[in-house]
């Protein structure tokens, strides 16, 4: 039974508090072990509160909730993960990796998960608003209707999804991190590029729908064999988007699952899926960073098969003397890589005459970017992204996570604290307009939104041009269905007539 437990939020907010008292005793304190008990208190809470989204407790549509409780997740978790990766590989504690190899005080890392937590924080209280409540029940009773979808017709959807997945593959358009068209690397992305994305997020909703309906089919072995093809050929395509998004594949499948079951699964199945998927996982990210690592020896991307560049990789690194070597590497990747607070730390390090703010440069800019093309072909000339940060901070990054709350402060100092959140606020509210101006089923429904999880799942992670192009794909959607319906009226008008 879904509810708004006032109980619930005041728990979370008050842990939200702690945490944050516990990590400014750290950062004084100058102890290490309390940031490890702060960040391991940090997941712990996190955890459970996103926990209720899964288990039918509360509406798994609050999603400026879940993002919030998610960067609070990914912050806590990265350090720990980081922590982990530098004693591996370097044998020394994180503080001193910090301060050694990232050539950045320890203490402004700190700072920087501060305003990170308290940046969720504000984000939180911005979710409660009543004004997000009606419209997410009204999101949630629609798309849970998919249920009494027969199973024909899931069937048909997903042998036709899987057949395009399969030629897409085998045409070698779907390379690693790339897809094989012409100028894609320069960022010239055709139109139908983006809406690929949706075809396999709705792959993995409708997989997640199938697997809950199982027990009632009547046909059970041949749904188990399009449920196993389903997750390898998702699996495999996400696997070339990146080890985040490869990740984020099974965190996505049960996010749907729970939302269609109403419940998570059994802890017994949890156990078992976990000891499945975790050796697999870490062997992929592995594998996927040898593959960026030997790319060279490998082949091109672009003129062979994804699975021949597979083949390639894995036959380099079985008959290499330097495999242990490339892990190494990748655990030392890791170390960095998972320190998701990097170039927030690096900013706030900088003295005052270096900043200069960009005032809702970045915000305009990525805003630009999202118009189409062939409309707008001169939004290549509006920086974005790293590219801004050097033009004004005179910073340089490389593969680190471009994530909406470095920007808040990059474009607006500390106010930047109050004013993301409330964008974040006001973009939810459009995109749950657009979900309820015009009537969609339930499937259609599932289409539109699910590219979405990603972006607020994975605030750590992703830049505003994502959470603007999904904005102008929904609008363009939701202007398709208007006219659509309105020739189907006015032709039912014709008939009566």
């Amino acid at each position: 039974m879904l509810k708004v437990d006032s109980k619930i939020n005041t728990n979370f907010i008050i842990s939200s508090i702690i945490l944050i008292l516990l990590w400014i005793i750290s950062l004084f304190g100058d102890s290490i072990e309390l940031s490890y008990f702060s960040a391991i208190f940090g997941c712990i809470f996190t955890l459970k509160y996103i926990s209720k989204f899964f288990n039918g407790s509360l509406n798994p549509f609050k999603f400026l909730s879940i993002a919030s409780a998610t960067l609070i997740l990914t912050t806590n978790l990265s350090w720990l993960l980081s922590g982990l990766f530098v004693y591996d590989s370097f044998d020394i504690n994180i503080f001193n990796f910090i301060d050694k190899s990232l050539n950045i005080n320890h203490q402004f890392y700190i700072e920087a998960i501060l305003y990170t937590l308290v940046f969720s924080l504000i984000l939180f209280f911005f979710s409660l608003s009543k004004l997000l409540i009606a419209d997410e029940k009204r999101l949630y009773i629609n798309i849970f209707k998919a249920v009494l979808i027969k199973n024909k017709i899931i069937y048909t959807i997903i042998i036709l999804i899987i057949i395009l997945e399969i030629l897409l593959i085998n045409s070698n358009f779907i390379t690693i991190r790339s897809f094989n068209q012409e100028d894609y690397q320069t960022g010239v992305i055709r139109w139908y590029i983006p809406y690929l994305g949706y075809i396999f997020h709705f792959h993995i909703a409708i997989a997640a729908l199938l697997i809950v309906k199982v027990n009632y089919a009547k046909h059970k072995n041949f749904s188990y064999l399009i449920i196993i093809v389903s997750i390898l050929l998702l699996s495999l395509i996400f696997f070339t988007r990146g080890r985040f998004q490869f990740l984020f594949t099974y965190v996505e499948l049960l996010f749907w699952y729970c939302l269609f079951n109403k419940k998570l699964p059994t802890i017994k199945n949890i156990l078992i899926i976990t000891f499945i998927i975790l050796p697999f996982a870490y062997y992929i990210i592995l594998f996927g960073h040898y593959i960026r690592l030997t790319n060279e020896y490998i082949g091109d991307f672009k003129n062979q098969s994804l699975i021949t560049t597979i083949e390639n990789a894995q036959k380099y690194i079985n008959n290499s003397v330097s495999a242990n070597n490339i892990q190494d590497d990748s655990f030392k990747n890791l170390s960095s890589r998972t320190l998701l607070n990097y170039p927030l730390a690096k900013s706030l390090e900088l003295g005052a005459n270096q900043k200069k703010y960009l005032k809702g440069e970045y915000l305009i800019n990525n805003l630009i970017w999202s118009i189409p093309r062939f409309l707008y072909p001169k939004k290549v000339d509006f920086l974005i992204a790293e590219e801004l940060i050097v033009e004004n901070f005179d910073l340089i990054f490389t593969d680190t996570s471009d994530s909406i709350h470095l920007f808040s402060y990059l474009e607006f100092w500390y106010f930047g604290l109050i004013i993301y959140p409330l964008i974040l606020f006001l973009y939810w509210r459009f995109l749950l307009f657009i979900m309820k101006i015009n009537y969609y089923n339930s499937l259609t429904s599932i289409f539109i939104l699910s590219p979405s999880l990603l972006i607020f799942f994975t605030l750590a992670e992703g830049g505003l041009l994502g959470y603007f192009s999904l904005a102008r794909d929904m609008l363009i959607f939701s202007m398709i269905f208007v006219f659509i319906n309105k020739i189907n009226k006015t032709n039912n008008l014709m008939e009566k007539k």
